[in-house]
């Protein structure tokens, strides 16, 4: 490592170097990471606020993971692995989101038993 650092005239330089390249990297890295559960409901409140008149509140969030689990109720017959399912619990709603197609799968009540 001592060679390298002798190959630079200054060691600011190197230094520099190795700062301004992990800055780039952890950069590069959050940009890559995935988007929080908040942050998605909010993107998709924003989307879906333009073609619906949503509840004043907000969501939680799922993705439908596995859909073979779900089958056997009716809200989710339309659904595919990779929906998205935004729950509005004051106003008892959900929406089941397609963001492939950007389409809305289906909107339903949310019943208590």
């Amino acid at each position: 490592m001592f060679e390298i650092i002798k190959k630079f005239k200054s060691p600011l330089i190197f230094v520099s170097i190795i700062i301004i390249g992990t800055l780039v990297y952890v950069v590069i890295q959050h940009n890559r990471a995935p988007k929080t559960t908040d942050q998605e409901a909010l993107e998709l409140v924003t989307q879906l606020s333009k073609v619906i008149i949503l509840p004043k509140e907000k969501p939680s969030l799922a993705l439908v993971t596995d859909i073979t689990q779900l089958k056997d109720q009716k809200f989710f017959q339309n659904a595919q692995n990779g929906d998205k399912l935004l729950i509005f619990i004051n106003a008892k709603k959900a929406i089941i989101y397609r963001p492939a197609t950007k389409q809305i799968v289906d909107i339903g009540p949310i019943v208590e038993k």
